[in-house]
């Protein structure tokens, strides 16, 4: 068979060698599938997720080490920013174990317990090495993160009609800054909800199947206004939509960006005033009030991240900028021992990357501005969309949860749909040429 010339070079040739040792397309899709229900966080245990179960977190991050090894070990050499993440995530849970030590006189095993989540970015390792074994990766890599998707929207379906009862009121009490009447609020693989909000919206403006994508979109849309209600993930979702929009409507750049975004305002207009119609005149005051809630002065007023950045700077200050690390609850009772049971590094994003990282939080930064760059320079046409707004997504929900160390599900992702997206132009093809990547 001639190889494929154009957008995706020799990919064809690459696939014809590599079909003679692949498992079933059906076996592959079933790994795929819970690989990423895994990167996904369906089952996490975490006190907003009533179907969490407990190690499933631990033993997702201790597969996608694992399936790392192998992948660093099947390539004679690592470059650009496949090495740039991994650097990252080593001496960053590195760094915050020692900090924490020196600071707060924590064991390093606590530190490194800590901050293993910033290890969920190297799931891509898992989801690169089964969707590449397959006739068609992007087609199986879409496939299985659509699976991981559809379930945690079911499962959001099940909180939201109160299927469950009792139970994601007994997951969410006790949990510090959190109001009586948001205890229906549930967090069940929300970062793939969105993933899977932004592509449906890609999809859409394509024009295939628009039915189907629109479905998606809607009920993504209902997961994180209804389940999840949580501001900052809606407000990032619009602005990947808006990213999405301008390079899929523009030829890719900025010229003529601010008609399309003009454009926006229609179809805006009529999703807010549908979501509204449905919240009075469908289900009653129950998501009305939902929804005012979750944008409410009054919780906007209650929130307790003003204190924990005022207590970082204050700290920060008097250390000349030191890197403090993380503590874990495990010893000691961790931060809320020092500054209170509202200290949380996790609700602040950027500001906690400073505390952890110190005067060091400025090459952090720079890894991951370089990463970025460096992805979205090398991708094909077709896998920009999508991927932009992403990247755009985590900008946005920065201040609130630093990319690597609280979405490195996302990062994973992205970085899988990198390595794909290069196998298919035609770089790197069989195992020991992959490193060659952009």
């Amino acid at each position: 068979m001639r190889p494929l010339r154009g957008r995706y070079g020799n990919a064809e040739l690459g696939i014809e060698r590599a079909r003679s040792r692949t498992l079933p397309e059906s076996m592959l899709l079933t790994w795929a599938a819970i690989l990423s229900i895994l990167n996904a966080g369906v089952f996490n245990d975490i006190a907003l997720n009533p179907f969490g179960l407990r190690g499933i977190q631990e033993a997702s991050i201790a597969l996608g080490v694992l399936l790392s090894c192998y992948f660093f070990c099947t390539r004679k050499s690592l470059q650009g920013v496949i090495t740039v993440a991994v650097m990252y995530s080593v001496i960053a849970i590195g760094l915050s174990a020692m900090s924490a030590k020196l600071t707060y006189g924590q064991p390093l095993h606590y530190g490194l317990l800590e901050e293993r989540r910033t290890l969920e970015s190297l799931a891509f390792a898992g989801l690169f090495l089964v969707a590449s074994a397959s006739r068609c990766p992007i087609r199986m890599l879409e496939r299985a993160t659509l699976f991981a998707i559809v379930l945690a929207l079911v499962l959001g379906l099940l909180v939201q009609f109160d299927v469950l009862g009792e139970t994601v009121a007994i997951n969410a009490t006790g949990l510090p800054g959190r109001g009586e009447a948001r205890l229906g609020r549930a967090m069940i693989g929300t970062q793939y909800v969105v993933l899977g909000a932004l592509i449906g919206y890609a999809n859409l403006l394509r024009g295939r199947e628009r039915w189907k994508w629109a479905a998606l979109l809607v009920a993504c849309l209902n997961h994180l206004l209804l389940v999840s209600m949580t501001r900052q993930v809606v407000v990032g979702c619009v602005l990947g939509f808006v990213a999405i929009h301008v390079l899929m409507r523009s030829g890719r750049s900025v010229e003529g960006w601010w008609l399309q975004t003009k454009r926006l305002l229609l179809p805006a207009s009529l999703l807010i005033a549908t979501v509204v119609g449905v919240g009075v005149f469908g289900f009653g005051r129950q998501i009305t009030d939902s929804l005012l809630e979750t944008f409410s002065a009054e919780y906007l007023g209650s929130n307790v991240r003003w204190g924990t950045v005022e207590i970082i700077w204050a700290e920060l200050v008097g250390s000349s900028f030191a890197p403090h690390g993380s503590l874990s609850v495990l010893w000691r009772g961790g931060f809320p021992a020092h500054y209170g049971h509202y200290f949380w590094l996790a609700d602040v994003g950027l500001v906690g990357m400073l505390f952890r990282y110190g005067i060091f939080t400025p090459i952090a930064l720079g890894a991951l501005i370089v990463m970025a760059r460096r992805i979205l320079r090398r991708l094909s046409e077709q896998a920009v969309p999508v991927v932009s707004g992403v990247i755009a997504y985590l900008i946005v929900v920065s201040p609130v949860a630093a990319p690597m160390e609280y979405r490195g599900n996302l990062v994973a992702w992205v970085l899988a749909v990198w390595l794909i997206d290069a196998r298919l132009r035609g770089i790197g093809t069989e195992p020991d040429q992959s490193d060659d990547l952009p």
